[in-house]
């Protein structure tokens, strides 16, 4: 059986290293979240307030189903407007609904 012989094996130089991964530096990272332009905040905060208009009054569920966004963000959303006087939150935790003032 060979042994490994580490002196055998020539060292890559950076240059080369960089033409080798090239190809796949172009590639898009799947697993990293989609990044958000600045005035889709505004847009989505004008979803909500919208939708309060409408309806009366909104959830965290109504809100991800609306935007289609996830649990956290839906909640930024909604503490945001609550917190500028926008939306007035009625309940808390499980069972805040949130509504004009």
């Amino acid at each position: 059986m060979a042994r490994f012989n580490p002196s055998t094996f020539t060292s890559l130089s950076s240059e080369s290293l960089d033409a080798a991964l090239a190809p796949h530096s172009a590639l898009p990272n799947r697993l990293a979240p989609p990044r958000l332009e600045a005035t889709s905040t505004a847009k989505e905060e004008e979803g909500i307030l919208s939708y309060v208009r409408q309806h009366g009054m909104i959830n965290n569920t109504q809100c991800r189903e609306l935007l289609g966004v996830g649990i956290h963000r839906a909640w930024y959303l909604l503490r945001k407007l609550q917190r500028r006087g926008a939306l007035q939150q009625d309940n808390s935790r499980r069972w805040a609904q949130y509504r004009l003032p």
